[in-house]
């Protein structure tokens, strides 16, 4: 595989990845901030949970991204 090619794939991945960190943020952020939302959800705890566990599993691969193939961590 080229290098150009690598590169690409490798900026897409953390694009991907950072876009589904934030995307997952955006849902906490509603359910904290907005009672409508909170009302379609009466578990509210178990489904900000579940979003920040979705955080936890994109920033896992962030990380791991940026440690072993960009060469810096975080």
């Amino acid at each position: 595989m080229t290098t150009l090619y690598r590169n690409n794939i490798l900026k897409a991945l953390k694009r991907h990845y950072e876009s589904q960190i934030e995307f997952h943020k955006v849902n906490v952020d509603i359910l904290l901030d907005n009672v409508v939302a909170v009302a379609e959800h009466p578990d509210v705890m178990s489904t900000i949970d579940n979003e920040i566990g979705k955080i936890s599993e994109w920033e896992e691969k962030l990380q791991i991204l940026n440690k072993y193939f960009f060469g810096m961590a975080g």
